[in-house]
């Protein structure tokens, strides 16, 4: 499922690339490659990277001169891309050899070749005389992958020796539909260079063959290094920043303000643990890294950048493991992670279905904000924030309590986050996320939502005309047990509309219309309406069955003979939220009886309600 999610994002990301009308999907791929995978945003660059390819281009389509501004070391970047609207073409070894020649072309240039062609070769030529170490990567952009051992082929001795393209800094790659679609779910860090102070540590992971180094860094470094990619280096971390609100925020600032302890510090902190997809040793000191990524550490960051001492002279300790598995960056992640106070909803942050919710919701309702990411919303760019607001936000733990709770169970909706996002049994886990379109999800956060602002629209009323029969109303619909029924009520409504087009209408415009919501609009009086027929439905099943739903003492006060009825004997909204979460597994089939008997003598005027919206 992500990687269809992922395959039509990358078609609307490819359509989109170019705004400019004429160029195929072949020039929008090329475009596409240089603002994501070179990371080139300046228009003007895009177009003088692409201006080689055509007819006369010698089977390169991109050539890009990376000036080490942001990687720190120059290098050149030769891609010839091929794309399929399937995302299924097979690269054979003849496009993979005519590619290997596209160097050779570039040294001796062929006679008809285009201007821009022309210019690109004597730039080339001349860039090898002066700089004849420069890093030269030549790269195959495919909306495919290679056909049976093609991917061997480029790593085979005999055939790099064959071609005499490889050596002297040239490295070939394959770019295929599996690592194009990493650029879409998870947009890698751009290639880093990080500097260790002192000796560093290197060891091999037996089983796969790949290195992890240990060191010490300085903190100007890596805080300079975590702004610049701050898009991407910490997509991989369970949370973003708690803000200056985590408990560990003060002391560590007051510690950065103390010259000693300053010092002191990489003795005093945990230090940060990294991954990366490539590690490359430069000198005894200084490694290339691919995708760079901060797991754990992304606090202590934070506040190093808030810091208003110097941090010149502060050091700390960086681990950073190379490994391309998706399991085991989770495996590092989750295991750095609970090594400190988490939560349990943060370990499943890199989970499959958490990222299919983001993409889904990216792709399709792009004015929500599925919060895969801890903090990750308060990360989020500006525009980000202002298109979603707070309303449309669906932070990962309310939003799968909401779910459960319309249309599985209330009470089960009040289970600990451990129970919930278990990794160990996760039961109610799969029952929320597993093969779950986040529309699903979307239909229950809006009713809660609505829910929200009617607790809100009472707590206005009592401010300007106070009311005992308000107040109990506000009481009892702030318990979050008493929401989680009300929804599962909402639930039984919308389920009995028997005509699915009806049905379908009434969560299309449902969402259509709390999609368009401006952060100053007010909530739409039929979604008041939903809410306020919703509680009283609930309410109403609660006191008819007053014999099961009502605390025992109080039913046998008001059961006495002689009983004179008094203010007050009707249970509060602590009794109520109290005798749901301790019998609600018994009272709930009850209230839905009564519910239906209700529903025969009066109508569903809730379902009426839901069905207005449809026509709306």
């Amino acid at each position: 499922m992500v990687s269809e999610t992922g395959k039509a994002l990358f078609r609307d990301q490819v359509s989109r690339a170019s705004d400019r009308p004429g160029i195929p999907d072949h020039g929008s791929f090329s475009r596409w490659i240089c603002q994501n995978v070179l990371g080139v945003t300046d228009e003007g660059e895009v177009d003088e990277a692409v201006s080689i390819g055509g007819k006369d281009g010698h089977g390169i389509d991109i050539f890009y001169v990376d000036d080490g501004t942001y990687s720190g070391e120059q290098a050149i970047y030769i891609i010839q891309v091929k794309f399929s609207e399937n995302l299924d073409h097979a690269v054979t070894r003849e496009e993979i050899d005519s590619f290997a020649g596209a160097m050779g072309h570039l040294r001796r240039c062929p006679e008809g070749a285009s201007t821009a062609f022309k210019q690109k070769s004597a730039f080339f030529k001349r860039t090898e005389t002066q700089y004849p170490n420069i890093r030269k990567h030549m790269i195959l952009a495919v909306a495919g992958r290679p056909a049976a051992r093609t991917n061997e082929l480029i790593r085979d001795d005999e055939w790099r020796q064959e071609k005499g393209v490889f050596g002297n800094n040239t490295y070939l790659d394959i770019l295929d539909i599996d690592k194009i679609l990493q650029y879409v779910i998870s947009p890698p860090t751009p290639e880093v260079r990080i500097r260790f102070d002192g000796r560093v540590i290197r060891a091999t992971d037996k089983h796969t063959n790949r290195d992890s180094v240990t060191g010490y860094i300085d903190a100007g470094q890596l805080v300079a290094l975590s702004e610049r990619n701050r898009e991407t280096i910490f997509l991989h971390n369970p949370r973003q920043s708690l803000g200056d609100t985590a408990p560990t925020h003060r002391a560590v600032l007051h510690t950065l303000s103390k010259d000693v302890e300053r010092r002191r510090f990489w003795r005093l902190n945990n230090g940060i643990t990294s991954i990366c997809s490539g590690l490359e040793k430069i000198t005894d000191t200084e490694y290339r890294m691919r995708d760079f990524r901060i797991v754990n550490g992304r606090q202590t960051l934070h506040t190093l950048k808030k810091s208003t001492h110097p941090i010149n002279d502060v050091f700390l300790l960086i681990a950073v493991h190379d490994t391309a598995d998706d399991d085991e960056r989770n495996q590092i992640s989750e295991a750095t992670n609970t090594q400190n106070p988490i939560k349990p909803a943060d370990l499943v942050t890199n989970y499959g279905e958490m990222i299919e919710m983001a993409m889904q919701c990216k792709r399709d309702y792009p004015e929500f904000y599925f919060e895969r990411q801890t903090g990750g919303f308060r990360s989020a760019k500006k525009s980000v924030q202002n298109r979603v607001t707070l309303r449309r936000l669906m932070d990962k733990s309310t939003t799968a309590r909401s779910y459960y709770a319309y249309a599985i169970d209330p009470n089960g909706a009040m289970m600990s986050d451990r129970e919930l996002f278990s990794t160990a049994v996760p039961n109610h886990y799969d029952m929320v996320f597993k093969d779950r379109n986040v529309r699903d999800l979307i239909i229950p956060h809006i009713f809660r939502k609505m829910l929200d602002e009617l607790h809100r629209k009472w707590c206005s009323e009592l401010r300007d005309d106070p009311s005992d029969k308000t107040a109990r109303d506000k009481g009892i619909i702030s318990k979050d047990i008493v929401k989680y029924y009300i929804l599962r009520f909402i639930y039984e409504s919308m389920t009995s509309i028997w005509d699915a087009d009806v049905r379908e209408r009434v969560r299309t415009n449902m969402i259509e219309v709390f999609r368009n919501l401006k952060k100053e609009d007010p909530m739409p009086k039929e979604f008041l309406e939903v809410a306020r027929i919703a509680y009283y439905t609930f309410m109403i099943s609660f006191d008819l069955e007053r014999k099961e739903t009502w605390p025992r003492d109080l039913m046998a006060r008001i059961s006495r003979k002689r009983y004179w009825e008094k203010p007050g004997d009707e249970p509060s909204p602590y009794e109520m939220m109290y005798e749901l979460k301790r019998r609600g597994h018994k009272l709930l089939p009850h209230m839905l009886r009564t519910r239906r008997h209700v529903i025969e003598l009066h109508g569903d005027k809730l379902k009426d309600v839901l069905v207005s919206i449809a026509s709306s």
